[in-house]
């Protein structure tokens, strides 16, 4: 990415193997997103440590641009293989949102059985925390699967962890990053993208 400023009941060996790499790389995932969390202090944090870059959006303009029938499609690349979601809306209030989330193939057939996640308005704000001690912000435009977009573009190093992870934020699409980049000893770990936005 360019920066400027169901079971079956006997599955078949194909289908098993697929079903290895999908989980293995959400398991990777996972990792990716511990590791992300995983700063290590030598001694308790001073104050100075614990304050955040300010917010890509508010937890308003969230909910405002999270309705119903809101739908994005994800890919998620490690070193083991792809993997696919569709993130969906199903219902939304003052204080929070239900978002369906469904493991896709590439042609967008659901795998598998979807799950439905709630989620508080002010939690999803707070998933875009990042610490001022490690982390930057720019103001950036950027190349993404949705075209040139205009955004916040935040850099996180963990140096205990030998990590470093991109988030870039579209201004005009309030909520998930467009695209996440994780980098573990120099090396890509893990890439999401959001590669479609469907508005209701």
């Amino acid at each position: 990415m360019s920066k400027t400023a169901t079971e079956p009941s006997t599955p078949t060996p194909r289908n098993d193997s697929a079903l290895r790499r999908r989980l293995g790389v959400q398991a990777l995932v996972l990792a990716a997103m511990c590791l992300l969390t995983s700063i290590s202090w030598a001694q308790a944090p001073t104050a100075e440590q614990r304050e955040l870059l300010p917010f890509p959006f508010s937890a308003e303009q969230i909910r405002d641009a999270w309705q119903p029938g809101l739908v994005y499609m994800i890919e998620n690349k490690t070193p083991k293989g792809v993997a696919r979601q569709r993130w969906t809306v199903q219902s939304a209030d003052a204080d929070g949102v239900d978002i369906e989330y469904a493991d896709v193939a590439e042609d967008g057939t659901a795998m598998g059985e979807p799950r439905v996640q709630r989620a508080l308005w002010t939690e999803l704000r707070d998933h875009a925390s990042f610490p001022a001690a490690f982390s930057t912000l720019q103001e950036v435009r950027q190349t993404t699967a949705l075209g040139e977009l205009d955004g916040y573009l935040y850099t996180v190093v963990n140096e205990a962890a030998k990590m470093t992870t991109e988030f870039f934020f579209a201004a005009s699409m309030p909520g998930a990053p467009m695209y996440m980049v994780i980098h573990q000893d120099g090396v890509e770990a893990l890439a999401m993208r959001v590669t479609e936005v469907r508005r209701p």
